[in-house]
């Protein structure tokens, strides 16, 4: 398998629907896989319709785009620095209608912002962000790729300093949870908040707690934020 350079027709066979009940699939040390053909929309659309688990690890060749269901409305991505075989663990929560990625590379994400794979995302998880500098570039050159998304998580991103000023400008965005950030301390540039925000959680994220007075969300937004002390009480400037 560490000569494979593309993953394609072959690997699809010839079935109209491929892989109709695989729900993991795990790419580990695929060293020459440069490219996965995902050209064919309607391929894309049929394949993998149970698929709940993917990873993609130490392919140092490969660039992106990955297929991803085109009607995938949730996605949890968990990063990890590579390097090592690894399995996929076990979610708690997870269900039939979210798919877990697993990859060592933020750039395989990215290119799939890039090329529209995640236009009816509705929920989307990013935890362990260990490049978050990449992590922020790309969310701000490509949310207008995720016009569908309601629900936005980011959890344990520890060298995060501020959240993608972008985010105003995400039409269906309601709720944002930021969860155990600790360098985390800005919030989109001018302190605004998308529009249609209902529900912000932060937890765990100090810097942020103590830089703003949580009354400047937008209205009937329900703020939620905790410390070391339990629950923090709305306040002013």
């Amino acid at each position: 398998m560490d000569s494979v350079e593309e993953v394609g027709a072959v690997f699809y066979g010839s079935a109209d629907a491929p892989f109709p009940s695989l729900e993991e699939l795990l790419f580990d040390t695929l060293n020459q896989w440069k490219k996965w053909d995902v050209r064919a929309k309607q391929r894309r659309e049929v394949s993998f319709p149970r698929l709940r688990k993917l990873g993609i690890g130490n392919c140092r060749s490969l660039t992106g785009p990955i297929a991803l269901p085109s009607s995938l409305e949730e996605l949890r991505v968990r990063l990890f620095a590579g390097g090592d075989s690894f399995g996929l663990v076990e979610e708690e929560t997870s269900t039939s209608t979210t798919l877990v990625l697993h990859i060592d590379k933020l750039a395989l994400l990215q290119s799939c912002l890039r090329e529209g794979h995640l236009a009816s995302l509705r929920r989307l998880e990013i935890r362990d962000s260990f490049d978050i500098e990449a992590f922020t570039r790309g969310l701000e050159e490509r949310l207008d790729h995720l016009a569908s998304l309601e629900q936005l998580r980011i959890a344990e991103a520890y060298r995060l300093q501020r959240l993608p000023h972008p985010l105003v400008n995400l039409p269906s965005l309601k709720s944002l949870h930021i969860v155990d950030c600790p360098d985390i301390k800005m919030l989109p540039e001018g302190r605004r908040l998308p529009g249609n925000l209902v529900d912000l959680q932060i937890n765990g994220c100090p810097k942020l707690e103590r830089r703003y007075r949580w009354t400047t969300a937008p209205e009937g937004c329900t703020i939620q934020a905790k410390n070391g002390d339990g629950a923090l009480q709305l306040r002013t400037p």
